[in-house]
């Protein structure tokens, strides 16, 4: 092992200031996400785990159009309510 080579080599973990200030985006997200309506929050949460509005409709037994309105309104709350409270 070089331990001269090693010492180039960049530390890919995120600092603590840059874990804390994820921490507190995901933190503020999750309240505004919290404070939706149930078919609001529903889609969202989905949508935060990483379906589709073709997924989330299916789970939730809606159409896909109404879920991807209720995903679009969801996201423009959150939006809203997120806009004055970062950094």
């Amino acid at each position: 092992l070089d331990i001269e080579a090693a010492d180039g080599i960049a530390d890919e973990s995120p600092s603590p200031q840059a874990m804390a200030a994820q921490q507190h985006a995901a933190a503020l997200l999750q309240r505004a996400v919290s404070e939706l309506s149930l078919p609001l929050k529903q889609v969202m949460v989905l949508a935060l785990e990483g379906l589709g509005a073709g997924e989330i409709a299916g789970v939730l037994g809606i159409g896909e159009s109404t879920a991807a309105v209720r995903l679009h309104r969801g996201k423009a709350i959150v939006r809203a309510r997120l806009g004055g409270q970062h950094g």
